[in-house]
């Protein structure tokens, strides 16, 4: 630019010359600028080259759709995990009421089978998620001995509990995370939701494929189909690069161990709402791990995260006892089939899962914000009140009066109501759990550690609502039938939704959106205040 300033100076001295003079050195003006324009651009092409080779200052697109890798860890793994144990929840009740084997069995069976799934979580939390693999082939090994004898007792119980123990989505969560996390949040959601309707189609189908195997092959035919599940859980993570990484950890988070976060690639855009915010390379910083970001983190969030917690394990009991009633309940009462009881267990499922895959496509939740019914100021409060209680946190609260009420319709002897309380109770369980698995995303504050630490602590209460269910169930249906189980849920959900109502309306009536704000921002609000109170207290 220097050089154009100089001839523009001789311009202004040969113009008093003659206007041929003029018109040649404007000519040499425009051909200077453009020379200096170009070898502008190519300055800053060569500049975006350079930053678009430094992986620690831009955020990495990793596609959603059109990757083998993405689909395996998203849609295959979740599904093919889920769906190769909980056949058993159809299948086996149908099997031991055909064999007049006490329920008592059953119960114990379904509530021991949780132990060896709480100890590998407990070593997949400490180990790594590399864990998954070796689970996975076991089971496959399990239920090749419970296909060759299907009516052994104790082949039941060894294949089942080694399928129970290999059923680990907070490993391919966290693997998915590593392998989303350098996209940014909205992409991290994004997988998340559709993982979860993975695992969603995967539970949804599983009642149903155990109920029309069972009716046509026995035990052995679900045996065959556990026995492919596994083996596509077995092999199939082998060909990820998350996994390898967590191989090469195998529980190590320092720098030496080839961790992304500990290279210093941490996302800290975590708690904003916009998908443009979360894919811009301006927030994303390094941040070595450690620095007392998970500490400050646990400080400000533990109280929130322990209410989320309450209210999963709340979300998945209820769910569990009404799982291990439901084949038994319209067997006797309604006289169904297995097939029949199976397909009004997976259509709720399924429909829950639909509503998140279209959130997911059409980012339902972003849109909505826009959408407005008119200019008055009714319409928009009204908007803001239904984008309220439909998001977290308020949905979580509402969900778990959900619960109760169609608790209450499944214990009523009227046969439309009772269907309508088994489907609803499925979809408002996908819900219920997809919520849960937000707010604890925006808990972690951006952190996979922290990410991680919270999904254990979440499928550790996960596994303990699951293994309570059946204890639960059948201790209720023993003492006074299905309506005492059905109406103890109910009341002990309703129980726990009004106070958690009460305790996030008290928390965000302290915010500048107040209770019709975003959440992530209102959480991101409290943490910088509850930092601030810390470093007043640490100054005075």
């Amino acid at each position: 630019m220097a050089a154009a300033s100089t001839v523009a100076t001789g311009a202004t001295v040969v113009a008093a010359a003659d206007s041929q003079s003029i018109t040649t050195v404007s000519n040499n003006i425009s051909n200077s600028n453009n020379n200096s324009t170009n070898n502008d651009n190519n300055s800053n092409n060569k500049k975006l080259e350079s930053e678009m080779r430094a992986p620690d200052s831009v955020v990495v697109t990793v596609p959603l759709c059109g990757s083998a890798a993405s689909f395996a860890l998203t849609c295959v793994l979740p599904f093919c995990n889920i769906a190769s144990f909980l056949w058993v929840y159809t299948a086996l009740p149908l099997y031991f009421l055909a064999s007049d084997r006490p329920l008592w069995q059953l119960s114990l069976l379904l509530t021991v089978v949780y132990i060896p799934r709480l100890l590998v979580q407990i070593a997949t939390r400490k180990y790594g998620e590399w864990l998954c693999v070796p689970m996975s082939f076991i089971a496959a090994a399990c239920n090749l001995l419970f296909a060759i004898y299907p009516d052994s007792l104790a082949a039941i119980w060894v294949a089942v509990s080694a399928n129970c123990a290999a059923l680990n989505p907070t490993a391919y969560r966290a693997l998915l995370h590593d392998r989303f996390a350098p996209a940014g949040t909205w992409q991290v959601k994004r997988a998340l939701r559709v993982f979860m309707f993975a695992d969603t189609l995967g539970y949804a189908c599983a009642p149903f494929f155990g109920g029309v195997l069972y009716d046509n092959g026995g035990l052995r035919a679900c045996a065959i189909y556990a026995l492919a599940g596994t083996a596509v859980c077995a092999l199939l993570p082998l060909t990820l690069a998350s996994y390898w990484s967590s191989w090469r950890r195998r529980g190590c988070w320092t720098p030496s161990c080839g961790s992304n976060e500990s290279a210093n690639k941490v996302v800290e855009s975590t708690l904003s709402d916009e998908p443009s915010k979360a894919t811009s390379s301006k927030d994303t910083q390094t941040r070595p791990e450690g620095e007392g970001k998970d500490e400050e983190s646990v400080r400000v969030a533990g109280a929130p995260v322990a209410v989320v917690m309450i209210a999963a394990f709340t979300n998945i009991t209820v769910y569990a006892v009404e799982w291990c009633l439901y084949a038994i309940y319209f067997r006797l009462e309604f006289g169904w089939s297995g097939a029949w009881c199976g397909f009004a267990q997976m259509v709720g499922d399924l429909l829950g899962a639909g509503v998140l895959t279209i959130s997911t496509m059409a980012c339902v939740h972003h849109s909505a914000s826009r959408c407005r019914c008119g200019s008055t100021p009714f319409c928009e409060t009204l908007w803001r009140i239904l984008g309220a209680v439909t998001r977290a946190p308020l949905v979580v609260p509402c969900l778990a009066l959900c619960h109760g009420i169609l608790m209450l319709m499944l214990a009523q002897p009227d046969f439309v109501v009772s269907v309508l309380g088994q489907i609803l109770m499925g979809t408002v369980y996908v819900f219920f759990e997809q919520a849960c698995q937000e707010m604890i995303l925006v808990y972690s504050g951006g952190s996979g550690s922290l990410y991680r630490h919270y999904l254990a602590v979440h499928y550790l209460i996960f596994t303990a609502g699951c293994a309570l269910g059946s204890p639960i169930a059948y201790g209720l249906y023993g003492a006074g039938g299905f309506a005492t189980a059905f109406y103890v849920c109910s009341g002990s959900s309703i129980f726990v939704g009004l106070p958690t109502a009460a305790y996030y309306g008290c928390r965000l009536a302290s915010t500048s959106g107040g209770l019709l704000g975003g959440f992530a921002a209102s959480e991101k609000e409290l943490s910088a205040k509850g930092t601030e109170g810390a470093v007043r207290s640490a100054t005075v």
